[in-house]
């Protein structure tokens, strides 16, 4: 794929260096492929304009019902980690199929797996100042795609370059502090795609802002890996 060098469009935190990138076109859309801390894809413009006022429009939807009853509470083995609640909604249609290709496109770095990807989509609300902490992605998630919806300014996802290694699969916190990070810059209609490698692609997520945050995740699971008792668990979409 031809590429030419692009303008760096957020700042490193924690370090002096400038990670490797490159930008390209897709479909109209600016796309931006990552490579420090970890290799994944930023597509700007990502839907067409009638297909985002749709996917827009279904986003305000879950913000009422986000209005109405608040963050989707989960039993957490530690009830400190209840402060990753958040306004949950997993769909049983392909609402964005146009996510599909992106793991076949991009020729990202990816953990084998085993039969069929199944896909599942989830609708994402985060509260005014909350967060999640650096993650490794479920090791049922083979790839991830994460797309912005609104406000129109908000908190990106967070890149770490991270030397832990006890991601067990299943989102646990990094046991080692960051040696730097990226933040990718917030934008309606962004996607950011990656592949989930344990102990690599570490991130966080956070919503520093006045305005609940909205997204619409997309992931390539590995169907007998999906945990069961989840709730998530029965949601998986045949592609």
């Amino acid at each position: 794929m031809t590429t030419v060098i692009g303008t760096l469009q957020s700042e490193m935190k924690g370090t002096s260096s400038t990670p490797t990138m490159s930008s390209t076109d897709y479909q109209g859309g600016l796309v931006t492929h990552i490579k420090d801390p970890w290799e994944c894809v930023a597509i700007e413009d990502f839907l067409p304009k009638e297909r985002w006022e749709v996917i827009k429009n279904l986003g305000q939807i879950h913000l009422e019902k986000y209005y109405e009853i608040g963050v989707t509470t989960r039993d957490y083995e530690k009830p400190e980690l209840a402060v990753r609640n958040k306004y949950s909604w997993y769909e049983d249609e392909d609402i964005i199929p146009e996510t599909n290709e992106l793991f076949y496109k991009y020729d990202l770095p990816y953990r084998e797996y085993q039969g069929k990807l199944k896909k599942i989509i989830h609708w994402a609300i985060a509260p005014p100042r909350w967060s999640y902490p650096a993650h490794c992605d479920n090791r049922a998630r083979i790839s991830t795609t994460i797309l912005y919806v609104s406000p129109e300014k908000s908190d990106g996802t967070i890149l770490h370059k991270n030397s832990s290694t006890n991601d067990g699969g299943d989102h646990e916190e990094a046991d080692l502090p960051s040696d730097y990070t990226y933040e990718l810059e917030w934008k309606p209609n962004k996607a950011f795609f990656h592949n989930c490698i344990p102990n690599k692609t570490w991130h966080s997520i956070s919503n520093e802002t006045d305005s609940p945050r909205i997204t619409l995740n997309s992931f390539f699971v590995q169907e007998d890996l999906v945990l069961p008792n989840r709730i998530y668990s029965g949601h998986e979409i045949t592609i």
